[in-house]
């Protein structure tokens, strides 16, 4: 499908991506102002699972006349502008550097923790040695916030050994796309504050031992 500016949505030739007119809201087009189709701005939605992509933006398109098609593509506070002879080409150019953005923020996260990117033999040895790490943390009663540069550590450390696990077991992913991929996932955890429930849980066991 070709990209014009009377586009509204489209798929994109990666699946997972998609672009949606600004201020378009699935009204039918026969419906629509004439301002709202003939807007060149538009947003690019990316999901891993090809669902929901309108959802989440991953980057903002332009055609604006003596300028040609321009997108800004943003990952995890990292930008990066591009422009394109065509609307096609530069939807092209958005995905490729979506993935290059993704992979620099993999390899920067991973370049903190060395023992991620070791080989799978001693993954397995990290991971009985970090379970009594995080039964020390998780168990101990220790509110997030109220850890130490050192807990903290010990608690990230541990959150991305389980992390691993899970992801090859329940996803399964290679041990090697798992250890890339758990300090990505902590990252997301953090920010979108994740560890408010475990906190909360913590929270109602030293009130009930408080009561007693």
């Amino acid at each position: 499908m070709t990209i014009t500016n009377t586009t509204l949505h489209a798929g994109l030739k990666d699946p997972r991506f998609a672009i949606i007119k600004d201020g378009w809201d699935y009204t039918p087009r026969e419906l629509l102002p004439a301002d709202v189709i003939a807007r060149p701005i538009w947003t690019i939605g990316f999901d891993k699972d090809a669902y929901g992509m309108d959802d989440n933006p991953i980057a903002l398109v332009t055609n604006f006349p003596g300028e040609g098609p321009a997108a800004t593509v943003e990952h995890e506070g990292c930008k990066r502008t591009i422009y394109a002879a065509t609307l096609d080409l530069l939807a092209d150019a958005v995905v490729v550097a979506f993935y290059e953005l993704e992979k620099e923020h993999r390899d920067a996260v991973a370049a903190y923790i060395p023992s991620l990117i070791t080989e799978e033999v001693e993954v397995e040895v990290e991971v009985e040695v970090e379970v009594e790490v995080e039964v020390e943390v998780e168990e101990g009663g220790v509110l997030f916030q109220e850890m130490n540069d050192e807990q903290h550590e010990i608690f990230e450390a541990a959150w991305i050994v389980t992390r691993v696990r899970d992801l090859e077991i329940e996803c399964g992913m290679s041990a090697k796309a798992a250890k890339r991929q758990a300090p990505y996932d902590y990252e997301n955890y953090i920010n979108q504050e994740g560890y408010t429930g475990r906190d909360l849980l913590i929270g109602e066991k030293l009130n009930r031992g408080a009561e007693i």
